[in-house]
């Protein structure tokens, strides 16, 4: 199947639930709007009486998310490797 480029895919349309978005994530309900309401996870898009997520967005923040941890945790690692190499010159 071809598509114009300026159609969207299917894929850039789904959408997921709120159940679905806390099942992708394996976070609490709390958490999720919590994240949304400081903008670390997209805000959903209501229809009638559901709440739907756009999945390209989420999978989008969750990639960041991912990314920005992992460059968290060479910083700390970073930081604990100068802490013992100036512990280790002073002992």
């Amino acid at each position: 199947m071809i598509t114009a480029p300026d159609q969207p895919t299917p894929e850039d349309v789904a959408r997921l639930t709120t159940d679905e978005v806390l099942a992708l994530t394996r976070i609490s309900r709390a958490t999720l709007w919590r994240r949304v309401a400081s903008g670390r996870l997209p805000g959903p898009i209501d229809q009638g009486r559901q709440s739907l997520f756009l999945k390209s967005a989420v999978l989008s923040a969750l990639r960041r998310e991912a990314g920005q941890s992992l460059t968290r945790t060479v910083a700390v690692e970073q930081r604990l490797e100068a802490m013992r190499r100036r512990r280790h010159r002073h002992a």
